[in-house]
């Protein structure tokens, strides 16, 4: 083939057709090249944060809606309020930008907000990740990717140690993404504060007595002083007793009454 030949080639290659013009030896090249096919595999090369963001920030979108639905609902407006009193100074004010999340009414357009985060993240990755590569890496990432990443490691961060700084951290965010999805997740919420209510959280005197003894019982397991002797711990106990003692559990008959004369001498 001579160098008219194949720039006749690339030329029709170019156009995408092949015609029957000129000799037969063009027409033959033409008829053994066949037409260039697409290749249907998708290359991960286009995986960059820069051509493809929203691969990156969906994923971490799922992973913080994870942690803070975690994170956040889990907390207790009477265990913030006793570290309002109790804690330190960072503490107090962590304790103070969580409350009015905790406290918030309706009580669960929190939850239901995080969870529709959530569930709106980790709904759209596979549509995106499935543009950036083949089925079957796509499916891969979303289940085992998501799974540690976006739900396992984002739950333990946000319910661990530093539970009261993440979640405090992130208040501003959760306050704005109410404000955004309110329209959907305050009538929801309505609903679910209807038909399930909250519960109390205040405790009993019982539950009071309980607690002393566990953290007694935890201490001594884990070779740590204990937060009450055990004379606190009776001291509590008979407090507590005592909206349940009558004067009949207490009183001394008076066949075992001794008396005795005022003048007489000690």
């Amino acid at each position: 083939m001579g160098i008219s030949d194949h720039v006749y080639v690339s030329a029709i290659r170019h156009h995408g057709v092949y015609t029957r013009q000129g000799d037969q030896h063009r027409g033959a090249a033409a008829h053994t090249t066949g037409a260039p096919r697409r290749n249907s595999k998708k290359s991960f090369m286009r995986w960059t944060p820069a051509r493809r963001p929203s691969a990156h920030l969906l994923p971490a979108c799922a992973a913080l809606a994870a942690g803070l639905t975690m994170g956040v609902t889990s907390l207790e407006s009477s265990e913030l309020r006793v570290i309002v009193r109790t804690g330190t100074q960072t503490e107090k004010k962590q304790a103070k930008k969580l409350l009015p999340l905790v406290e918030r009414r309706p009580h669960h357009q929190v939850l239901v907000t995080l969870l529709l985060c959530n569930s709106l993240a980790n709904e759209a990755l596979p549509i995106f990740v499935d543009k950036l590569a083949p089925t079957w890496a796509a499916v891969l990432f979303s289940v085992v990717f998501v799974l540690v990443f976006g739900e396992i490691l984002p739950s333990a961060i946000f319910t661990g140690p530093s539970q009261l700084r993440m979640a405090a951290l992130c208040a501003p965010l959760v306050k704005c993404v109410l404000a955004v999805f309110s329209p959907i997740t305050y009538p929801i919420s309505l609903l679910l504060d209807h038909y399930l209510p909250e519960e109390d959280d205040c405790e009993e005197p019982d539950e009071i007595v309980a607690r002393v003894e566990v953290e007694r019982e935890l201490a001594q397991l884990r070779g740590r002083p204990a937060p009450f002797t055990a004379d606190e711990s009776n001291l509590v106990r008979g407090v507590m007793a005592l909206r349940r003692t009558t004067v009949a559990d207490v009183y001394v008959p008076l066949k075992r009454v001794a008396t005795v004369s005022a003048s007489a001498p000690l």
